[in-house]
């Protein structure tokens, strides 16, 4: 049976270059959506756009005294402001929602 879910979402771990990871929860758009981030402006600005609209929480993440952060803009915004955690989210979701597709 397929059932063809209105708001379809997938979780996945993203390990870091120095080792560290965290997860991210991120919300499938149709590909037209998606296309439209690239439309106009710079690649970089589409992907920022692009994940401000997908990633819909951020887990396993703790602050400098090692508590846990609560999922908020202010923490995605400092995530897609390192270029090395930035992309792992974008390919995480590239690889993740191909996948998510397929099994719905």
């Amino acid at each position: 049976m397929f059932n063809i879910a209105q708001d379809r979402r997938f979780t996945e771990t993203i390990t870091t270059v120095d080792g560290q990871s965290f997860t991210a929860t991120y919300l499938i758009l149709p590909d037209e959506d998606i296309e439209a981030f690239f439309e106009d402006g710079p690649a970089e600005t589409g992907i920022k756009e692009l994940l401000r609209r997908v990633v819909v929480d951020l887990g396993d993440v703790v602050g400098p005294d090692k508590t846990p952060l609560a999922f908020s803009t202010e923490l995605l915004e400092q995530f897609l402001g390192r270029a090395d955690l930035r992309h792992g989210l974008l390919t995480t979701y590239r690889t993740g929602r191909i996948g998510a597709q397929l099994g719905n």
